[in-house]
């Protein structure tokens, strides 16, 4: 069954929307949509070249942003986070009910772009005047784009045709290959929570199609994170971003512990490494979130608020730590909708379907 053309998309997009940062459109918090009111539209064009201004102003430790770029941004990268969006919401109800036309149509939009060679093209970064180097912005777009598709597809791809997987798989195999070929000639003082993320991204594709080097990429990646994360719990190149230090230490942890859990459904703990080094980040990130004197005193800065849908990974991670009360209580107190393609999708509901498990 092909996904049904002529409903309306806005039906589909009635769950909320995904946020990835700064250059995120704003959105609010709407139901999610009941299965009789669901979408399935067909597939949109693909999106093959992207074109990223950088986004923050010039002298301000990558903390304040230029509304110009920003919207320019936006503007540029919406058919792309569209995409990654829908196709996370297809895997969520199809890990949830076991709701066949949404792996139907979330597999028919990734062929269809994996048949046009999305982001596969060229890859071109712009600045302005106000700004200041130029920066990776269209790498890291390619690479978070992957990171989304390839955890949406590992939901969905049990329903996947013997064609689906061919298309799909080398697609991504491509797209991982020009990931991993950037992530290796990042300098390392510039390894922050991008180069992280880019961890997942070869992550999860050397799971999804069975690649062994795109999962050691991520091990390494991974190890060099958390050997970056000092006593006190905190990481240097996140600290110098200012006024959203905090911000961008939840940003870097959050990859991590999406790492753990993608090393978890392979049997392994990557939790321990280092003699559990990642329960600094995270609980420095917890009491930064309740009270972020720590870091203002640290940055030398007043903080941003950690935005709540940001913080859905911390429901992945009360399932193995110490103090569980701890950050239950924090999530009920912030109030997110947890439900973002940069860490799997509906966290809650992950959980609950116990995705992340070791197959037996």
């Amino acid at each position: 069954m092909k996904c049904l053309p002529g409903i309306l998309v806005a039906l589909l997009l009635m769950a909320p929307v995904a946020l990835h940062g700064d250059d995120a459109a704003p959105t609010k918090d709407v139901a999610p949509a009941s299965p009789s009111a669901r979408a399935y539209p067909p597939p949109p064009p693909a999106v093959v070249d992207i074109t990223v201004p950088t986004l923050y102003l010039k002298g301000t430790g990558g903390s304040v942003v230029n509304p110009k770029s920003k919207k320019e941004r936006q503007e540029q990268l919406e058919p792309v986070r569209d995409f990654s969006d829908t196709v996370s919401r297809m895997s969520n109800w199809y890990i949830a009910e076991r709701d066949a036309k949404a792996a139907q149509c979330g597999l028919a939009w990734l062929h269809a772009w994996a048949d046009h060679g999305a982001l596969l093209g060229q890859l071109k970064t712009v600045r302005d005047k106000e700004s200041g180097h130029g920066g990776n912005a269209a790498e890291n777009s390619q690479m978070r784009f992957l990171a989304d598709v390839a955890l949406a597809y590992l939901k969905l791809q049990s329903s996947a045709t013997p064609q689906d997987r061919e298309a799909i798989n080398i697609w991504l195999g491509k797209l991982a290959a020009r990931v991993q070929t950037f992530d290796r000639g990042v300098e390392v003082k510039r390894r922050n929570n991008n180069y992280f993320k880019s961890g997942v991204a070869l992550m999860a594709t050397g799971i999804a199609i069975k690649n062994p080097e795109y999962i050691a990429e991520g091990k390494r990646t991974y190890d060099f994170a958390v050997a970056q994360i000092e006593d006190d719990g905190t990481l240097p190149r996140e600290m110098s971003r200012q006024v959203k230090a905090l911000v961008y230490h939840n940003a870097a942890a959050c990859p991590l512990v999406v790492m753990a859990e993608l090393a978890r459904s392979q049997g392994q703990d990557w939790y321990a490494v280092r003699n559990h080094r990642l329960d600094r980040l995270v609980s420095r990130i917890v009491q930064g979130v309740k009270d972020p004197a720590f870091f203002e005193a640290r940055s030398g800065h007043k903080q941003v608020s950690v935005p709540p849908e940001h913080l859905g990974w911390l429901i992945y991670w009360q399932q193995q730590c110490k103090q569980p009360q701890a950050v239950t209580a924090l999530l009920k107190s912030v109030g997110g909708s947890y439900d973002d393609p940069q860490y799997g999708g509906d966290a809650a509901m992950m959980v609950e379907k116990r995705f992340f498990d070791a197959k037996r």
